[in-house]
């Protein structure tokens, strides 16, 4: 049986909310592979940039964010910059 992609982002999203950002990101990139280039939805990229944040990947997730900041609209975009700061100060590079 397969799971569809909103049943999806709901499990990577409770592994990030449990804390387990490896687990979501590995489930992310799953997702990514299995959709056509340029169809991620807001929440999918979100959690993406979340879950790198997460790992202390700060860089990473504001290069995915730069990456897409054209498709999300403003709340959208706030809402990833804020997970972007968030993993920068979990860095502590916050020169």
């Amino acid at each position: 049986r397969k799971i569809g992609t909103d049943a999806r982002l709901a499990m990577d999203a409770a592994a990030l909310a449990a804390g387990d950002a490896a687990d979501a990101l590995a489930r992310l990139d799953r997702l990514t592979t299995a959709t056509p280039a340029g169809t991620a939805d807001p929440d999918h990229l979100r959690l993406r940039v979340r879950a790198l944040a997460a790992l202390g990947r700060a860089d990473e997730a504001e290069r995915a964010a730069t990456a897409v900041s054209a498709s999300l609209d403003a709340d959208e975009r706030a809402r990833v910059a804020d997970a972007v700061a968030r993993g920068w100060i979990a860095t502590g590079a916050l020169d």
